[in-house]
């Protein structure tokens, strides 16, 4: 690993892979390239504020997430990988992730847009599918997770799945 002088990370090493980082005078990460030909670019607000990740890959452009808003993060937005110009746009389900957060920012839960529909006495009740659920030990040691494939988690934190597998590796700088 090699380190910038503000001590963010500038590059990582496996094995033949090496994954270089850039970051924004206010120390946010803003671009993350992998060797051959695919770089990630994170555009941000004037706090700092993540809206949206465009990945390039050799002469193509991506958008593959975005960034759900209310007065903090409430979630995320994954763009559909394939788009045909000049075509009605249908809202499909399961691109919606929303975080509840605990009074800390920690993201405990975060659910999806497709409903679950079950059988109940006298009726039907409908319930939110949870994508990972997290609980912490204090100063973020994970105490039990239930697939943790959310990207993000303790104070909110994005977790680096690529400098430590797990993704149990968070940029605090």
């Amino acid at each position: 690993m090699r380190w910038t002088v503000a001590n963010k990370i500038r590059q990582v090493q496996k094995g033949s892979l090496m994954i270089r980082y850039l970051y924004d005078a206010a120390g946010n990460r803003v671009m993350k390239r992998i060797p051959v030909d695919t770089t990630e670019y994170i555009l941000r607000d004037g706090t700092g504020n993540e809206l949206e990740r465009i990945t390039i890959k050799g002469i193509t452009t991506v958008r593959t997430e975005g960034s759900i808003y209310g007065s903090s993060r409430l979630g995320t937005l994954s763009y559909p990988t394939t788009t045909t110009p000049d075509t009605v746009e249908t809202r499909p389900t399961g691109r919606y992730a929303y975080e509840i957060v605990d009074h800390l920012g920690n993201v405990r839960v975060t659910i999806s847009d497709v409903k679950t529909i079950a059988a109940s006495a006298g009726g039907y009740t409908l319930s939110a599918r949870v994508l990972s659920a997290n609980d912490y030990f204090p100063f973020g040691l994970p105490s039990g997770t239930f697939q943790p494939s959310y990207k993000w988690g303790f104070n909110g934190k994005e977790n680096d799945h690529e400098v430590l597998t797990g993704g149990r590796f968070q940029d605090y700088g």
